[in-house]
């Protein structure tokens, strides 16, 4: 009986002891709280005299209204989705082909992109002028005047600065880019991940690149449409002529049946020009076969007489 007793008496202990831990857990979760709501409430009410009273604060908000800046986003993300893991794996052996993509990506978005970098440009020369003057914001605040507020001087000059810190205007005047790129397996057990980051600097230098490049296809275009057209029905009848109407490569005729076209040797697409030792007669099907190809010694021997020509000019 003793024994049971005892056993009683410390189960009663033990029990007082995990409510007593748990009340006096609660009541300094109560007490926190109201120290935090009171501090809170304190901290609203000394920042309110300091907005109501520092002339420092009022020159910074008529500063800020005084200044506009274009709203932009701080960075240009653009994610490329592998579709195998060998692709994944060239693009992570080999970081400068994620570089290529930029360039393409630029291209395509080449005005909002344009103008967000000038926007970025204009935006540093602004916040130039508006940093050397938020710089020379300077006002001594009367010791005597403040003392009266019911807020000691050294509080009010610290939550001065703090305000002066926090009101400062911070707009997007660089901006980055960032390639990602990933594969996922068709189960979707396995998942990787990489990227490759530029700085405002490199976006700039991109967009000159995608600029030559895009001024490039477009010559190349132009090339292309104007040396074709040059191809009219009198040359057409020359070319077709001087070579007896027959295909330079297999031989066919038009009389056995073969649709002959005139054919550049050195394709244009790889520079050839329409002049008639640039042009040969070839049947259709070998027409279609030859395509865009050019022997290597050929175009070799028509580039050196290209440029012998273009020095005797």
């Amino acid at each position: 009986m003793i024994k049971i007793d005892n056993i009683l008496l410390i189960a009663i202990i033990i029990i007082f002891f995990v409510v007593l831990f748990f009340v006096v857990k609660i009541l300094f979760k109560l007490i926190s709280f109201f120290i935090r709501k009171i501090h809170t409430k304190l901290r609203y009410k000394r920042e309110k005299i300091v907005k109501e009273n520092s002339e420092l604060y009022k020159a910074l908000l008529k500063l800020n209204e005084s200044y506009i800046f274009k709203d932009l986003k701080d960075s240009i993300i653009f994610i490329i989705n592998c579709n195998s893991k060998a692709k994944f794996t060239k693009y992570d052996d080999n970081k400068e082909l994620l570089d290529e993509q930029l360039i393409e990506y630029i291209i395509l978005n080449e005005k909002s992109i344009k103008t967000n970098i000038l926007d970025a440009i204009k935006n540093k020369e602004i916040f130039d002028e508006y940093c050397l003057e938020y710089d020379n914001l300077n006002f001594n605040t009367n010791k005597s005047v403040i003392e009266e507020l019911d807020i000691k001087y050294n509080k009010f000059i610290e939550i001065e600065n703090r305000l002066k810190i926090k009101n400062k205007l911070d707009p997007v005047v660089e901006i980055s880019a960032c390639v990602g790129y990933n594969y996922t397996s068709p189960k979707g057990r396995n998942s990787y991940n990489g990227k490759k980051d530029y700085s405002f600097n490199d976006l700039k230098y991109y967009l000159k690149e995608a600029n030559k490049l895009e001024e490039y296809r477009k010559s190349y275009e132009a090339h292309k449409k104007r040396e074709r057209s040059k191809v009219n029905d009198g040359l057409r009848y020359d070319i077709l002529e001087r070579d007896n109407f027959r295909c330079q490569i297999c031989g066919a005729t038009q009389k056995e049946g073969a649709k002959l076209v005139v054919d550049h040797i050195i394709p244009v697409a790889k520079g050839g020009m329409t002049t008639k030792d640039n042009l040969q007669t070839l049947c259709q099907i070998c027409n279609s076969g030859k395509s865009d190809k050019c022997n290597d010694d050929d175009l070799k021997n028509y580039l050196k007489k290209t440029k012998s020509k273009k020095n005797n000019w």
